[in-house]
């Protein structure tokens, strides 16, 4: 099991169970791939998930607040139509993605929107796209 603490991440520590109702550390990494994203990017604070059948928006951050969006991962099953989807913060594109079908668009990459500008994923064509992503708001 790796275990991300809070604030500044030196390493990952890899646990077992021993016995005794606590943990043994059995290992410690500091190449671990997931760290090294944790370091660069720090810790997102929401996460969602959504079905995109047109123009969605996928969060909307607290009044005052700017969304700092993490990840962002878009998938096309096998349908009929095939979509461009435009994902933006407010009214900044931060991605134009065309997603034939079936197809899969994934992106770790640090993109900041406006104060109180909203996660938004538009499509070209009437379509079904999944949405994952990763954000902090501050």
């Amino acid at each position: 099991m790796s275990t991300y603490g809070e604030g500044n991440v030196d390493k990952v520590l890899i646990v077992t169970p021993n016995g005794a109702g606590g943990w043994e550390t059995i290992a410690a990494q500091d190449d671990d791939p997931m760290l090294t994203l944790v370091r660069r990017f720090g810790r997102a604070d929401t996460a969602g998930a959504a079905t995109v059948t047109g123009n969605s928006t996928l969060h909307t951050p607290t009044s005052g607040k700017s969304v700092r969006l993490k990840w962002i991962y878009l998938a096309s099953p096998k349908q009929v139509n095939e979509t461009v989807a435009t994902v933006k913060l407010g009214v900044t594109t931060a991605y134009v993605v065309p997603l034939p079908s079936p197809s899969v668009f994934m992106r770790t990459s640090i993109r900041h929107g406006a104060v109180d500008a909203a996660l938004t994923v538009d499509l070209s064509v009437a379509s079904t796209v999944y949405a994952n992503y990763e954000l902090e708001e501050f």
